[in-house]
C-alpha cells in the first residue's frame, strides 16, 4: 500500500494511496518524535517546533508499509509574528518598532525568510538614522549665531547634510544652512569694508546685505554699520578733496 504527503506552512496533508492488489484505499498512520501511532485524518496543523515525523500505510487486510521518516521544523506562527512586526516597523518608522521587529525575526532562527525580513527592517533603520541625523543638524543650525558663525562651522554642517538622503528633510536643512552662509558672507564683507573704508568694498557689502531678509535683527544691525561706514567714507572723501 502507498500514500503521499505534502507540507505547507504549518500543515501536513496526505494523498491517500491505493492497495496495490485490489485498488482499495489505505489507512495512513503517523507519529511524532517516537510517540504513539495515530490515524491520519487528511490534514494536521502543528504548533511551532521541531518534529521527527514517521508515516506508514496499512491496507484493508492489515499489510503495513515500511515507515517513512523525515524532519520538519514548523515556524509558521513565528513567521507571521515577524512579518507583522516588520510591517508595523515600516509603517511607524521608529527605533522602538525596529527593535521589536528584529526580536521577532531573530526568534525564527535561521530560516529562508529571515534575510528578506531583515533587509526590509534595515531599510527602515536607514530612514530612522536619516531622520535622527537631520534633527541633529537642525539643532546645530538653530544654535548658530550670525555674529559668530565661521566658515569652518558651515563646512562641518555641510559634510553632515551631504550624508542625508534626497528627501524634504535634506532640502529643509540645506536651505537653512544656505541662509546662514549668506549671512556669513555679508557679515564678512561688512567687516572687510570697515577695515579698508573703501567705497568699492562698501558697495560689495551693501549688495550682500541688501540680499538678506531685511526684517531680521542681524540684517538691521549690518545696515546700520554700513550707514556709519558710508558716513566715514564720505567724510574722508570730503576731507581729502578739501585737502
Amino acid at each position: 500500500p502507498t500514500a503521499d504527503y505534502a507540507i505547507n506552512g504549518n500543515k501536513l496533508v496526505y494523498v491517500p494511496g491505493m492497495d496495490n492488489v485490489e485498488g482499495k484505499a489505505v489507512t495512513v498512520e503517523y507519529r511524532f518524535n517516537d510517540g504513539e501511532w495515530a490515524t491520519f485524518e487528511n490534514e494536521l496543523t502543528l504548533p511551532d517546533g521541531n518534529y521527527t515525523i514517521e508515516m506508514r500505510s496499512i491496507d484493508h487486510v492489515g499489510n503495513t508499509s515500511p515507515s517513512v521518516t523525515f524532519e520538519w521544523r514548523v515556524y509558521y506562527e513565528a513567521l507571521q509574528e515577524a512579518t507583522v512586526a516588520t510591517e508595523q516597523a515600516e509603517a511607524a518608522v521608529t527605533q522602538m518598532s525596529i527593535d521589536e521587529a528584529k526580536v521577532k525575526v531573530e526568534a525564527m532562527g535561521e530560516v529562508q525568510e529571515k534575510a528578506t525580513l531583515l533587509s526590509r527592517i534595515n531599510d527602515v533603520q536607514l530612514i530612522v538614522n536619516d531622520i535622527n541625523l537631520a534633527n541633529e543638524i537642525q539643532a546645530t543650525l538653530n544654535q548658530m549665531e550670525p555674529a559668530t558663525v565661521t566658515s569652518a562651522d558651515v563646512s562641518t554642517v555641510q559634510v553632515k547634510i551631504d550624508q542625508l538622503m534626497e528627501t524634504s528633510r535634506k532640502t529643509t536643512v540645506q536651505a537653512h544652512l544656505d541662509k546662514i552662509q549668506q549671512i556669513l558672507h555679508a557679515r564678512t564683507a561688512v567687516e572687510h569694508a570697515e577695515v579698508t573704508a573703501q567705497q568699492a568694498d562698501k558697495d560689495i557689502a551693501q549688495g550682500l546685505v541688501d540680499a538678506l531678509e531685511q526684517a531680521e535683527p542681524f540684517t538691521v544691525a549690518l545696515q546700520e554699520r554700513l550707514v556709519t561706514l558710508q558716513q566715514i567714507i564720505d567724510y574722508r572723501t570730503q576731507f581729502m578733496t578739501i585737502d
